[in-house]
């Protein structure tokens, strides 16, 4: 039997009671507000459900790899760094040889625009591969002489980011 009805399916007299007051509460509580206010409500009510129902939609897409997460997190940071990048096509490359990305060297771009399209490309990446080069790239981001190796290979000549991210994955 639900709260409230008896055998029979009415309300008990009680309830009635508390239903009585609600609606004469109710009553006051319109007369007192004016009827724009009302129409004010309603159309926020209704804007936060579309926004609601926006926000959803997104979060709903947002990939929850964490391999991407930090990829996406550190990379910005990381190709900024002029001594490990010193020009544009030090991140071309680095894209092409760690994370496999197929990029031009020839179109003449801003370096924010390369890192750019670097960090939106990564959403795309996946398996081994994307673990190997997430846990070397996490150990150049937070040791700093990890990061000063890397560094000095660079500009011993004979460098790879394949090797170093080899290397560095292993350790």
């Amino acid at each position: 039997m639900t709260k409230g009805l008896s055998a029979s399916g009415r309300l008990d007299v009680e309830e009635l009671k508390k239903l009585s007051m609600a609606v004469e509460d109710l009553g006051y509580l319109l007369r007192r507000m004016k009827p724009e206010h009302l129409i004010e409500v309603s159309k926020t009510i209704a804007e936060m459900s579309r926004s609601a129902s926006l926000v959803d939609r997104v979060s709903g897409e947002v990939d929850t790899d964490p391999n991407k997460q930090f990829l996406i997190g550190v990379l910005p940071r990381l190709l900024q760094d002029r001594d490990l990048f010193p020009i544009n096509d030090d991140i071309v490359e680095f894209a092409s040889d760690a994370l496999g990305l197929a990029m031009s060297k020839n179109k003449k771009r801003s370096r924010y625009e390369i890192i750019g399209e670097v960090v939106c490309e990564t959403d795309a990446l996946s398996g081994k591969a994307l673990s190997s080069v997430v846990r070397a790239l996490s150990r150049v981001s937070q040791h700093g002489e990890i990061t000063d190796y890397v560094r000095e290979r660079k500009k011993s000549g004979n460098f790879s980011w394949n090797e170093t991210i080899r290397l560095l994955a292993k350790g």
